[in-house]
């Protein structure tokens, strides 16, 4: 027994004292080229080791080598994947006789591992298996779980040196470089069931950082069982540290108690190679508390956050919930000090946020099933221009945020603010200072305001309204409003088109009451005015209008109007109105006053008062608003219509009397394309210069531009008339038909009004009916065609007994005096004077003119050249009868020409020459001589021109004539010429006291 103990000891000693001198008889490069064949086999890639492989088997198997290089795939750079200037491994060998693996040391002498992306996405780190031009698809393992997958493991390391280490991340296709320099690190794992210890301290992006941690099981973490960790994080910029435990969960469910401080949290945003979203905003930040994970679920309890930063400040007390949507509860503070810097973290639509200055605030938070609520929420904002506060409390849940409690805010500067907002409105600068306060109720889908008491003033527009608001997508009011402008024509300046004579609109003003049903607007008590300017007005009423419904705006109340200085008015838009005479002021005033109601499509106007200057009316308008010309529909019934101030201040702008010729000007017809109209206009009496008009009726349509003007009913001068205008500015060239008649008529009272002609009277009449087309006045004159009549009945003519003057005439001639007959005291009684023309191209041609009286007659001709304003009209009264012998039965030959406004009577020379006929010549030159002497017989002789013709020539017989010789007349002395000339004047001047010498 004894020698077969010695036997087996011997044995033992050369079997151990072969396993410790054999592996050094192994020459080194017997190892290396095995390890190397190997290695690149097992990695794709070739594996080089430059330095000996040095074995020791007691009493630790010990290998040592220098050198290592791991190459990088091909298509890579020419950088090693991995190399290792001192690698040496240390296993203990009696633990491994027993299939336990225990390291005793583990070195890693310089380390450089090279990581690398190319821009195909290709990563060196994937392997890539022979003829494969990308890299495999990794395996795809199950999910990390801490389930005792692991539970054959137990690798034991009492110690694990890395020296001098270092790892660079190159990824080309993201165009970035990460490195991590001067790694030192010690790692002892005695253990799966023992505690781990790591310290680890690098140089990562240019910061050092120190790395210590513990984990009291790796088994029991790996085993999903409770384990209990702690680490420490130091940096030149922070420092964390963290104890807790790894809870009992198949999943990384922990939970810790966090005490950390970082100065630099900017720093940390260059460590990652994944944008942090606001770190560049915060210059420190410290969190202490309790963080716990269960089932991916984030809770922290007894925590104090504090953040601050050059833009934001906060802090937070409380506990937490970190899911979908957020629970929290504690209190918290916050302030906002720079918006332009916090711009680049915010949403691209988010609107810009310059005008605020700084935004702070504190609340009590409390945690409910779905979110948290604030309460005793403390806010306040402030910019340059304004300010504001809230006082109340807000609910954030899966629904949305929800708030409820007081606000004030006050804007100092709207326009600046505006601007500063960059919101593009031209109507800020109409605004200068607001206040508003009230309660605010808001949640996602409307806000409600209630006791809002909101004021404008020193601006344009000023204003203030006090009650409810809603906004909503229909909004709602409730309250009292006010308006004033105190300066009208500055607001029409912002507005986007311009308003007709904004100028004379000085201050507007209104108050009411605003309510809403629906969409619609209610305006109650509605008090508005314009005042302090030309056009000033009032209304007091109700009224209603509907959101997206411009036609559902109605009126219903008084209305006043009033312009105070017409002719200022019109001055404005560049008419100037004639001035005022001694016959009255016109162009002053203009009042209306009535009851208003109606839509935006229909107003009416009842009740109507209308003065303008003198004149006083009164009725009822409606004003439809329809496509494409709005209507004017009415009737007005005037008190009187007095011109003549009017009138005697259109004969001041021609202070020479004389007639203006025609306008040739373009006729201005937009007026009557720019509406259509039905009115009804009375009137007791219509007074011109010369006119006098009784009882008026007229009623006027404009339809497409079509004016008809008809006034069935027309009295004057004891009798009636009636007249039919029509006006058609509808083609391109307008065209004038117009009929009148006039009958029963005083003579004396109508012809001294139109013609100022007082020496006749009797029963008047006359009708006309014209046609005429043009572009112009002048056109239209020119283009008058028509017919026409007028008749004077059993009337006489005071001033001339014609059968007495005509039957005197020869003595007269003979005592060289005027006739008898002539004298205020003289009349001549006629049965009918009949008159009847025609109208041919602006040329009236009177080819009929007869005068009936007892013993005498007359009748004449002439043209009235109407486009040319002149008129050539001659008549010879005559004896008849019984009477009719001598000059008489001859007649007196009487010619109107001229100009218009400058044509006379006078003797009609012409007509005298052309009517005495060759035979008579010498007769009656003769007997003229003989029995007329001195000058009076040598005007008639030297009239007569020796022309004869017989007595009842007419002048349409006597101008057929063929003119006779002319017989030379006697030579006077200077002396009767002058006399004669006396005569002759003598005689036109009495024609002139009779007809009108103009």
């Amino acid at each position: 027994m004894r020698k077969i103990l010695i036997g087996i000891a011997v044995l033992f000693v050369l079997l151990v004292g072969a396993f410790i001198i054999v592996p050094g008889l192994i020459p080194s490069d017997v190892y290396k080229q095995k390890i190397e064949t190997q290695l690149s086999k097992e990695l794709g890639r070739d594996v080089t080791i430059s330095g000996d492989v040095r074995v020791q088997s007691f009493p630790l198997i010990k290998a040592k080598t220098n050198g290592v290089r791991i190459e990088n795939y091909e298509g890579f750079s020419d950088t090693p994947f991995l190399t290792v200037e001192e690698l040496e491994a240390r296993i203990r060998l009696f633990p491994l006789l027993a299939k336990r693996v225990e390291i005793a040391g583990f070195n890693l002498i310089k380390p450089q591992v090279y990581l690398e992306r190319l821009t195909d996405g290709r990563a060196n780190w994937e392997r890539i298996t022979e003829n494969e031009e990308t890299p495999s698809a990794p395996e795809t393992d199950e999910p990390f779980a801490r389930d005792g997958r692991f539970a054959n493991l137990d690798p034991q390391i009492e110690a694990f040196n890395l020296v001098d280490g270092q790892v660079i991340y190159q990824d080309s296709f993201g165009g970035e470089r990460y490195e991590a320099a001067d790694i030192d690190g010690f790692l002892s794992v005695p253990g799966l069931s023992e505690p781990l210890k790591m310290d680890l301290s690098l140089t990562y992006q240019g910061e050092r950082a120190e790395i210590d941690m513990t984990l009291n099981s790796i088994r029991a973490f790996l085993d999903g069982n409770e384990a209990p960790f702690d680490a420490d994080i130091n940096t030149a910029f922070a420092n964390i540290s963290a104890k807790g435990k790894f809870l009992a969960s198949p999943e990384m469910d922990f939970d810790v108690t966090l005490d950390s401080e970082i100065n630099n949290p900017r720093a940390i945003q260059s460590l990652s190679p994944q944008e942090i979203p606001y770190l560049g905003l915060l210059t420190s930040l410290k969190a202490k508390g309790n963080f716990s994970q269960v089932s991916g679920l984030i809770t922290a309890s007894n925590t104090d956050i504090e953040a601050t930063g050059e833009a934001l400040n906060g802090r937070f007390n409380g506990s937490a919930t970190l899911g979908e949507t957020p629970i929290l509860n504690g209190e918290t503070e916050f302030e906002i000090t720079n918006f332009v810097a916090l711009k680049p973290y915010l949403p691209d639509d988010t609107p810009p946020l310059d005008f605020f200055q700084s935004l702070e605030g504190k609340a009590s938070l409390n945690g409910t099933p779905n979110g948290f609520a604030a309460k005793t929420l403390q806010a306040s904002a402030r910019g340059e221009d304004f300010s504001a506060q809230f006082n109340g409390a807000a609910e954030y849940s899966d629904a949305g945020i929800t708030a409820n409690g007081t606000f004030d805010t006050e804007v100092t500067n709207a326009e600046n603010l505006v601007q500063t907002a960059q919101i593009e409105t031209p109507y800020a600068r109409l605004i200068s200072a607001l206040n508003a306060t009230g309660r605010l109720n808001y949640n996602s889908s409307k806000i409600v305001i209630s006791d809002l008491e909101a004021t404008a003033s020193s601006g344009a527009v000023n204003g203030s309204y006090k009650g409810g608001l809603a906004l909503a997508d229909i909004p709602k009011a409730e309250g009292q409003f006010s308006l004033d402008i105190p300066n009208f024509a500055e607001v029409a300046q912002t507005l986007p088109s311009k308003v007709p004579y904004s100028q004379s609109i000085k201050t507007i003003s209104a108050s009411g009451q605003i309510s809403t049903q629906g969409e619609t607007f209610i305006l109650t008590d509605l008090q508005a005015g314009l005042s302090e300017g030309l056009l000033n007005a009032t209304f007091a009423g109700n009224g209603q209008y509907a959101l997206n419904d411009a036609n559902a705006l109605s009126l219903d109340g008084a209305i006043t109007g009033e312009i105070t200085d017409v002719r200022a008015l019109a001055a404005l838009n560049g008419t100037d109105l004639s001035p005022n005479t001694d016959t009255g002021a016109i162009f002053e005033t203009f009042s209306i006053t009535g009851d208003i109601a109606g839509t935006a499509n229909k107003l009416t106007l009842s009740k109507a008062e209308i003065a303008f200057d003198d004149i006083r009316g009164s009725g009822a308008l409606s004003a439809t608003l329809r496509e494409p010309r709005p209507l004017i529909e009415g009737n007005l019934a005037l008190q009187g219509l007095d011109l003549r101030p009017y009138m005697a201040s259109y004969s001041t702008q021609n202070p020479t009397g004389e007639i203006q010729p025609w306008s040739e000007a373009p006729l201005n017809l937009a007026p009557l394309k720019s509406l259509d109209a039905e009115l009804d206009v009375s009137t007791p009496n219509v007074i011109t210069d010369r006119l006098k008009l009784g009882q008026t009726q007229m009623d006027v349509t404009l339809q497409d531009g079509v004016l008809n003007a008809k006034l069935p009913t027309v009295a004057l001068y004891g009798g009636n008339g009636k007249m039919d205008l029509t006006f058609d500015a509808s083609k391109p060239v307008p065209s004038l038909t117009l009929t009148a008649g006039l009958n029963e008529l005083n003579g004396n009272n109508f012809l001294s009004a139109i013609a100022g002609f007082t020496k006749a009277s009797g029963e008047a009449k006359t009708d006309l009916s014209i046609t005429s087309s043009g572009r112009s006045q002048a056109e239209i004159m020119r283009g008058l065609n028509g017919q026409g009549g007028f008749g004077l009945l059993d009337g006489q003519i005071q001033g001339i007994d014609a059968s007495k003057f005509l039957t005197g005439l020869d003595d007269a001639l003979k005592s060289r005096s005027l006739p008898s007959g002539i004298g205020s005291s003289q009349i001549t009684k006629f049965k009918d004077l009949v008159g009847l023309f025609k109208i041919e191209d602006g040329v009236v041609s009177i080819n009929e003119f007869n005068l009936a009286a007892l013993g005498v007659s007359a009748n004449g001709v002439g043209t009235i050249d109407m486009g040319n304003q002149k008129m050539d009209f001659r008549f010879r009264p005559k004896l008849t009868g019984d009477n009719a012998n001598k000059l008489g039965s001859f007649g007196i030959p009487i010619r109107f020409a001229g100009d218009f406004g400058q044509a006379s009577p006078s003797l009609d020379t012409e007509f005298l020459g052309k009517i005495v006929a060759d035979r008579a010549k010498g007769e009656v030159t003769s007997r003229l001589q003989d029995q007329v002497k001195g000058p009076l017989g040598g005007i008639l002789g030297g009239v007569l021109g020796g022309q004869n013709t017989p007595p009842d020539s007419s002048p349409e017989t006597a101008t057929q004539e063929e003119p006779p010789q002319s017989l030379d007349a006697p030579a006077e002395q200077p002396a009767e010429k002058v006399e004669e000339e006396d005569t002759k004047n003598e005689l036109e001047k009495a024609l002139g006291s009779i007809f009108g010498d103009r």
